[in-house]
């Protein structure tokens, strides 16, 4: 009866792994593949490897990892017993944004698991050879941070996005964080989900932090050294995502600056309310919303407690479900009457980098189909039309692209994006956009140098694509 279940067992494991993709090897009982077959992912195919073991997350060097992986010869099994959690987790961000995960312990057992997982792990395959599974473990940093349960499985998805600066230099996750880490965070995330790069705009230089008076000066580098904060705080002022903590001297006309200078308190904690104001001016960058009003929320058990300037981003966060309250009982923490924001606490390091990697995800077609639009004028403004033309349907492309214009525009410059939420029409989304052109003077718009029309999206083979123009609807 105990070989029967077991093999029951058996076939339903793998029965639940048909998915994954193996190279010209068939999965079957006795059959040897490599570590990298059982992944399902390769080395060509791989934007990053995360790691981790025993509460350490690493971004892995994807070749050192393969190159090990692929002399793993892993050997499957017919009796298939758990094993244990004690065993590295192993991340892969394909290059088609899609994840494989794999599991293995010290012992060479293996098994298509991720933390994620509710149920426990099996020894579906047996590793040859131990000294390379030692060398694989070898590959997660001996630092090891200390970091919540609950968070491991999204650090490591953090990781593996690019999300966590390369010189974050954190070894305890469950630690408060200053304004000047959630700042280099949220600069990393931007940079990657949408290119920002450093502001060279030193009229963000008014940010001060422990100098009584300044020279002007003449670039960000100058700045950042004068002021002892970092270049993404910087970029993040000037972008108006994050403000000064207090102001430290009043404007002086007309012999001096006509301006106060601001501390940015870069090594205080960053209050709670602070970071919900900050992630609510960061979704707004991302994403355009189809509809400004958001959904009725409870109110919080400490209302009252939440500063004026933040009450109305706390709220918008909780009702995007990205920041939610706190509560003695974790489990209270969606019950209106047990659940407290605590605007005035401090907020962690792990805390940060969920809610990070949360705003970093659209929740809306709106949301995704501005995506794309954002990336169609920022080839529009480049007059890079090859590019135009991944973003668009065929329809599209026929009815507006000539030799040298689109639409009578040689190049045009968003300046500003207000959507168009109609309730009917599931399959499309309508921007009204404004923008800045260089006409060219064939186009009955000439010499036109602004103009406003309707942008209309619409599903092609699941993709949002600019299907028209119009200037009326």
């Amino acid at each position: 009866m105990k070989k029967i279940i077991s093999i029951i067992l058996t076939l339903t494991l793998l029965l639940s792994f048909a998915p994954a993709v193996f190279a010209e090897e068939t999965e079957t009982v006795g059959g040897k593949i490599t570590l990298t077959q059982f992944l399902g992912s390769t080395l060509d195919n791989t934007k990053g490897i995360s790691l981790s073991y025993a509460g350490t997350t690493i971004t892995a060097n994807a070749s050192d990892f393969y190159a090990i992986a692929d002399k793993i010869i892993l050997t499957s099994q017919l009796d298939i017993q758990q094993t244990s959690m004690d065993g590295l987790h192993i991340t892969a961000r394909k290059n088609d944004d899609t994840f494989e995960y794999a599991y293995i312990t010290p012992s060479g057992e293996v098994d298509k698991h991720s933390l994620s997982m509710s149920r426990l792990p099996y020894a579906m395959y047996i590793a040859d050879d131990a000294e390379l599974v030692s060398e694989l473990f070898t590959l997660v940093s001996v630092n090891i941070p200390s970091i919540s349960d609950w968070a491991v499985d999204t650090i490591a998805r953090a990781n593996a996005e690019g999300f966590i600066p390369e010189d974050f230099g954190v070894a305890n996750y469950t630690q408060n964080i200053t304004r000047e880490q959630f700042c280099d965070l949220a600069f990393t995330m931007l940079h990657k989900k949408i290119g920002m790069e450093h502001s060279e705009n030193i009229g963000a230089f008014l940010l001060k932090d422990g100098i009584e008076a300044m020279d002007y000066v003449e670039n960000i580098e100058d700045y950042s050294l004068k002021n002892a904060v970092s270049k993404s705080v910087v970029t993040l002022y000037d972008f108006n995502i994050i403000k000064g903590k207090r102001e430290v001297r009043k404007p002086v006309e007309p012999d001096g600056y006509p301006f106060p200078f601001i501390d940015f308190a870069p090594n205080d904690f960053i209050t709670r309310e602070e970071a919900a104001t900050t992630l609510d001016r960061i979704h707004s960058l991302l994403f355009i919303k189809a509809n400004p009003k958001q959904r009725p929320v409870p109110q919080y058990k400490d209302d009252d407690e939440i500063s004026d300037y933040a009450k109305k981003a706390v709220y918008r966060m909780r009702s995007e479900g990205i920041m939610n309250g706190v509560s003695a009982d974790a489990a209270l923490n969606d019950v209106p009457q047990h659940t407290e924001f605590a605007p005035k606490a401090s907020y962690t390091i792990e805390q940060s980098i969920a809610t990070i990697l949360r705003i970093s995800e659209p929740t809306s077609k709106y949301e995704t189909a501005s995506i794309v639009l954002r990336q169609y004028f920022d080839a529009y403004a480049n007059a890079d039309y090859e590019t135009m033309k991944q973003y668009s349907t065929t329809r599209h492309v026929e009815q507006s692209f000539h030799d040298g214009d689109v639409w009578g525009y040689k190049w045009a410059k968003l300046t500003s994006i207000e959507p168009v939420n109609r309730d009917t029409d599931n399959d499309e989304c309508i921007f009204l956009v404004s923008v800045e052109v260089e006409t060219v003077p064939a186009s009955s718009q000439y010499p036109d140098t602004k103009g406003s029309f309707y942008v209309i999206l619409k599903l092609e083979n699941g993709a949002w694509k600019i299907d028209e123009y119009a200037t009326g609807l």
